[in-house]
């Protein structure tokens, strides 16, 4: 777990846990340091431990939390305490300290992989392999995630990816958890099975690590090469069937992709073959004996054809050092380069004309400014799961951060300010959106209730939840959500018992309806007719 936890919503009952704060201890081992993050099951807080000498995580619920929530939190660590991997983050123990129930893992320092997106294609695979062989190693051990996403995958200072919270991990082949898993996850990256409630399966991950992909590459979805758009495609099918069989198979495409990406840049290389200088014949100088002689007129006074032939020689040696031996020379690499580039490059023969430093620097400042106020906006609208609500508005502004990123690793300012408004403007649009975002999420998730239809009304209500925490319709809506299909049922087994006449057994199964749900009008009405049947 990191600083930056992942999008959580506060508690519908906060009263109790109010009362934490920095240097309180829990026990003898445990001293709080800073709250991480809230939920709508608890709060979580960063710790030092004095036992192991060193800061965790803790994620603790409520002390008058329900005991279906108990029950979640020590199936999360039964869970994850079975899986030992390398890009896994580490879980401890259950623990129970002052009336407190919570779990304690290993802290991670850095940002969530949502940070690489506009890095180099190279620098994502690299950082997803490993998170795909975490996910192979997790299903070979049984544990289906059931919740990837960028959040839940943190990196740490030295670049190497961690794969947390397995709060709603499903055991494959189980169904024992059904009342908790139905539907839980994160819409965005939520298999369509998923979604339908069905028992949890490998494929469930594979399509959210296909969503991860997408998410982490939408700035150049366009221009991928072709072996991982058919992967990506492949991933996010709507068929289970037609998704890669499993994390394995991912893992050897992956690989692929990136020895792609090797041969396509050695490719891209040009080699220049250079000619060696022609061989010179070595000039043998004549002996002195070999001279004519000469009288002493030509001695005296005259200049002899011997100083004419030296004179010669040395001009002829002139003109080779001067015009022909730089043609002989190979240029280093790097004067290659720029050669090659310049006749490469239309308009190359004209100069270009001078640059004003000064005025590339503050346009530089202003340009990353703007950068920086996209991603706040963008980061405060992740914590408000905007990805599972901004639709195409969202999307857009990914990939206008994108270009942004990318022009300005080129140096061109000027379309780098353009894309990072663009994507401002989206952003924005989006924050004012959010209030009625906001109030459709909460209609939903009642009529979902109406309906019966607890992973909608959950889905909804989480939504509800995170755009503005502590609401308390979406608390409240959350809360009916979660045990509505035990209301339901009691509410299917009364008919049968006031038919077979025993409606002293009715009434008490309404009353527990009543209890779980006290806002369902259905359950009241039904608790009302057989009391007063009674009465009669």
């Amino acid at each position: 777990m990191s600083e930056r936890d992942q999008p959580i919503t506060e508690s519908r009952d906060q009263s109790s846990m109010s009362a934490l704060a920095h240097g309180q201890s829990l026990g003898q081992r445990f001293t709080l340091v800073r709250p991480l993050g809230k939920g709508a099951m608890g709060e979580v807080w960063l710790v030092q431990d004095h036992e192991l000498e060193e800061n965790v995580v803790i994620k603790l619920l409520s002390p008058n939390a329900p005991q279906e929530q108990v029950a979640l939190l020590k199936r999360e660590c039964r869970n994850a305490r079975r899986l030992v991997h390398p890009n896994i983050v580490r879980i401890h123990d259950f623990h129970h300290q002052n009336g407190y129930r919570f779990i304690s893992m290993a802290y991670i320092s850095g940002e969530d992989i949502g940070r690489l997106r506009g890095r180099s294609l190279k620098e994502i695979l690299e950082t997803v392999l490993p998170v795909a062989d975490a996910l192979g190693y997790a299903h070979r051990e049984g544990v289906i995630h059931r919740d990837l996403k960028t959040s839940n995958v943190l990196i740490d200072w030295t670049g190497r990816p961690h794969v947390v919270d397995f709060g709603i991990a499903g055991i494959l082949g189980s169904s024992a958890d059904a009342h908790f898993l139905a539907g839980s996850g994160s819409r965005s990256s939520m298999s369509p099975q998923q979604i339908a409630g069905h028992p949890p399966m490998p494929s469930d991950d594979i399509y959210a690590f296909g969503a991860l992909l997408h998410e982490l590459l939408s700035d150049r979805l366009h221009r991928l090469p072709e072996e991982l758009s058919s992967l990506i495609a492949g991933l996010l099918s709507e068929d289970s069937s037609q998704r890669p069989e499993s994390m394995e198979t991912v893992q050897v495409a992956l690989k692929e992709s990136q020895a792609g990406l090797v041969v396509s840049s050695s490719a891209a290389h040009q080699v220049v073959a250079i000619s060696p200088p022609p061989r010179v014949e070595k000039i043998e100088a004549e002996t002195p004996s070999a001279l004519p002689t000469r009288d002493a007129s030509a001695l005296a006074g005259g200049i002899g054809w011997l100083t004419i032939a030296t004179f010669a020689f040395l001009l002829v040696a002139a003109v080779m050092v001067f015009f022909f031996l730089p043609g002989w020379v190979p240029k280093p690499a790097r004067e290659q380069s720029l050669t090659i580039e310049a006749m490469d490059s239309p308009g190359s023969s004209t100069p270009a004309p001078p640059v004003d430093l000064r005025q590339q620097a503050e346009l530089k400042t202003r340009v990353e400014e703007l950068r920086q106020r996209a991603l706040d906006h963008r980061n405060d609208l992740e914590d408000k799961r905007v990805a599972e609500w901004g639709g195409a508005t969202y999307h857009a502004a990914l990939q206008s951060l994108g270009t942004g990123d990318e022009a300005l690793r080129a140096r061109d300012y000027p379309e780098a300010a353009k894309a990072y408004q663009k994507a401002l403007a989206d952003l924005e649009a989006l924050s004012h959106q959010a209030l009625a975002i906001l109030r459709e999420a909460l209609a939903d998730g009642n009529d979902a209730l109406e309906a019966g239809h607890s992973p909608r009304a959950i889905a909804a209500f989480q939504i509800a939840a995170a755009i503005e925490p502590g609401n308390r319709a979406a608390g409240t809506g959350l809360a009916r959500a979660s045990v509505l299909n035990e209301v339901l049922r009691r509410l299917a087994e009364g008919p049968e018992q006031e038919r077979s006449g025993d409606m002293s057994r009715a009434r008490e199964t309404y009353r527990r309806a009543v209890s779980l749900d006290g806002e369902s009008q259905t359950a009241r009405r039904a608790l009302a007719r057989a009391e007063g049947r009674l009465t009669e």
